[in-house]
């Protein structure tokens, strides 16, 4: 040691160097070991209590925030105390060196500088995806939706909505042939292998619940930055699943203003998620509509479900009218008319139920349905939607929309039509909730040709037992016999319409019903529904009226042809 402080005292002489003994000059310390220390103890403490939302935004920032911190504070600790030696020795120094206060800024100002950019990062700016960011994003949100707990995951969604901008603005829409050659870059995959990750059902069943606005964001950026071939459906379809088959999402917080206030006059999820157009017809192709769920989802669906579906769907059709009325044979539209027969496939269950059956599930989906599509033909009726269909088409199957909402109606209608039992169970079902609600006493251009092709799709059904006998024939003949009634009068003003069906239905069945009984007796006993019933002895149909009073209830005959 005096050898080498010999050596520097002699440089003066050598090498024309001045040096001075360290702490000659009598200045003081700016801080000590110890008091580094403290602060040192005191911000790893304020770390340890921060929230896990600031730990986040450093773990994801641009910067290795946490590596520069370390290392910085490690030198930091070490060359403060190599020159607290060094001036304790009085070692040979420059003059210009000699001064402590300058020397423990030179520590102190990028110490400082560091716990500032912590501080911008967490609460200033939070970082968000970018190319400086994107694999380590990644990898960090994939970790959170596989390993981290609920809340991690829950700031991590909240956090994720700020990025939606950036997600979809950096990633490239893949061709649309395999074959065709798509090199992106490494931002760009990052952003395709994010879209992906999205569609992990625990991610989403958490964003319905607890964050929202981030599903919300990145359907607007997709549709503001018209990026819908990006590979968003599995993400789409299983966010909208969760929004609709859990009743705490805000979906069913929308439903009108009466009831919600601004949540139901605004309805931004319902309109951004479920509603845009552009999105259900692009995402409807790759079978991933938001609109589209899939059976397994929807057989435990109860009716506040079937409600909020039914509500978003029509404002799917009223957008769609406005925005794009030659898309309304769209297969999206297929889809919603396949999910709706949903609603209808428990009524069998209302067969023989008596009591309080209108509080039941299957009776108020039921309920449900036909409000949907009675309210579907009037905002068909007052948008003037032109009717492209015929009514005697030689291709059913292209004969555009409003084929595809007749041939829904006659469906329902038929599934209606099983419940055969008690009397009051029967019309109700039949007549009160389905005939009478969906196609009676409305007037206009597409309810008029609905309630005529019906009528003609369900006469076609029943003329088709002209070969041979057979079950789905004899459930429209029971509900025509029960529904409208059996009075042959042509000249009837209650119901006129229903007059030309009611007509031909009498007339076929005069004709063939003793056939019937006599070559297949089931099916001729599964036309009997409600309070109708045949006598065998003067081949008549009877229809009994229900009398309260205690007189002898009022009876209507039909009678057919004999053999």
């Amino acid at each position: 040691m005096e050898q080498c402080r010999t050596f520097l005292m002699n440089a003066k002489y050598e090498f024309d160097v001045c040096w001075v003994s360290a702490g000659s000059s009598g200045s003081t310390s700016l801080f000590g070991v110890s008091d580094y220390l403290a602060s040192l103890a005191l911000l790893l403490v304020i770390y340890t209590i921060s929230d896990d939302r600031s730990k986040l935004r450093l773990t994801i920032a641009p910067i290795p925030v946490y590596y520069l911190i370390f290392w910085l504070f490690v030198c930091v600790f070490f060359l403060k105390g190599f020159i607290e030696l060094w001036f304790y020795l009085g070692w040979p120094i420059f003059p210009f060196l000699d001064n402590k206060l300058l020397l423990d800024a030179a520590l102190l100002i990028p110490s400082v500088v560091t716990i500032f950019i912590w501080l911008y990062l967490s609460y200033i700016s939070p970082p968000v995806f970018s190319r400086w960011n994107s694999q380590n994003f990644f990898w960090i949100y994939e970790y959170l939706i596989h390993n981290g707990t609920q809340e991690e995951l829950r700031l991590a969604l909240i956090e994720l909505s700020r990025s939606a901008k950036s997600i979809i603005k950096s990633a490239s829409v893949p061709p649309q042939y395999s074959e065709a050659t798509w090199k992106p870059n490494r931002t760009e995959s990052a952003a395709h292998d994010l879209l992906l990750l999205f569609g992990n059902r625990r991610l989403c069943a958490e964003m319905a619940r607890m964050s929202p606005n981030t599903a919300a964001a990145f359907f607007h950026e997709i549709s503001e930055q018209e990026k819908f071939g990006l590979p968003y459906h599995t993400f789409a379809q299983n966010v909208a699943t969760a929004l609709l088959s859990d009743k705490a999402s805000p979906i069913f917080h929308e439903d009108s203003g009466w009831q919600s206030g601004w949540s139901g006059y605004a309805q931004i999820y319902s309109k951004e998620i479920f509603t845009n157009p552009e999105h259900v017809t692009s995402l409807a192709r790759k079978s991933s509509s938001p609109l589209d769920m899939h059976f397994p989802v929807t057989k435990d669906w109860g009716v506040e479900n079937w409600e909020a579906y039914t509500r978003l769907t029509l404002m799917y059709f009223e957008r769609l009218i406005e925005h794009s009325p030659e898309k309304l044979d769209d297969i999206s539209v297929k889809q919603i008319f396949t999910n709706c027969r949903f609603m209808a496939i428990d009524t069998h269950n209302l067969n023989g139920a008596e009591g309080a059956f209108f509080l039941s599930d299957e009776y108020q989906k039921l309920e449900v349905l036909s409000r949907f599509l009675r309210n579907l033909i009037k905002l068909l009726d007052e948008k003037n939607v032109a009717v492209s269909s015929s009514l005697k088409p030689k291709d059913a199957f292209h004969n555009g929309f409003h084929e595809l909402l007749a041939n829904l109606i006659f469906e329902v209608i038929g599934i209606s039509a099983r419940v055969r039992h008690p009397a009051w169970t029967c019309w109700s079902v039949t007549h009160n909730a389905i005939w009478s609600d969906i196609l009676r006493f409305r007037d206009g251009k597409t309810s008029n040709w609905i309630f005529r092709r019906v009528c003609r799709l369900i006469y076609d059904e029943i003329r088709r037992m002209d070969e041979f006998f057979y079950g789905r024939g004899a459930t429209y003949l029971g509900f025509c016999l029960n529904v409208l009634g059996l009075n042959d009068k042509r000249d009837m003003n209650y119901g006129k319409r229903e007059n030309p069906l009611r007509l031909a239905v009498l007339s076929w069945v005069k004709c063939n019903y003793c056939r019937m009984r006599e070559e297949s007796p089931k099916v001729a006993e599964a036309c009997l529904h409600g309070n109708i019933s045949f006598d065998d002895e003067n081949l008549e149909f009877v229809k009994t009226y229900t009398d309260e009073t205690g007189n002898t209830p009022d009876e209507v005959r039909f009678k057919v042809d004999p053999l």
